[in-house]
């Protein structure tokens, strides 16, 4: 029988869903602590009724491009080292590998094959950015459309998956 208390740090927070959610639960814990972090008492638990899933529209997306062998050109700007922003490039994904160039039909900036160690990283902190890896040493950290973030990631997994089982 305590009393509610509202944590100035915590209200307004929201857990931002993302393509690593797909498929499971999502859910959060709640308790009273000391100041060591060491629980006092009982806890409170609630999750989603359902499991996490695709948007309709961003699973034909990702379904028309696999059927296709190859995504439409990814509007994405690349975060270099400095942390200025490239913008106004494209990013193609296939069975056969990745390809950025500076526009559309620009200049082939990068084209390179999958292998085991590709994959890809969402950004905790920014809902519109994700990194690219594309072999041991060479990551290319991205910005890409509002709202397109999840649906890169899914087509990055799906094409390598592809192309790692032949």
């Amino acid at each position: 029988q305590g009393v509610w208390e509202i944590i100035p740090a915590a209200a307004g927070e929201r857990y931002r869903l993302s393509a690593d959610d797909v498929g499971y639960r999502v859910g959060c814990s709640v308790g009273l602590a000391d100041g060591q972090g060491q629980l006092l008492g009982l806890s409170y638990f609630a999750c989603t009724a359902s499991a996490v899933a695709v948007a309709p529209a961003t699973l034909e997306a990702v379904q028309a491009a696999l059927k296709a062998g190859e995504s439409p050109p990814l509007a994405v700007s690349l975060i270099l080292q400095t942390g200025d922003v490239r913008a106004g490039l494209s990013l193609t994904l296939s069975k056969s590998g990745v390809r950025l160039r500076q526009g559309v039909s620009g200049n082939t900036l990068l084209k390179d094959r999958w292998r085991d160690e590709s994959g890809v990283a969402l950004s905790g902190t920014r809902a519109d950015a994700l990194s690219l890896e594309v072999k041991v040493g060479v990551s290319l950290p991205l910005v890409v459309e509002r709202g397109k973030r999840d649906e890169c990631a899914m087509l990055v997994r799906a094409f390598w998956a592809m192309a790692m089982n032949g």
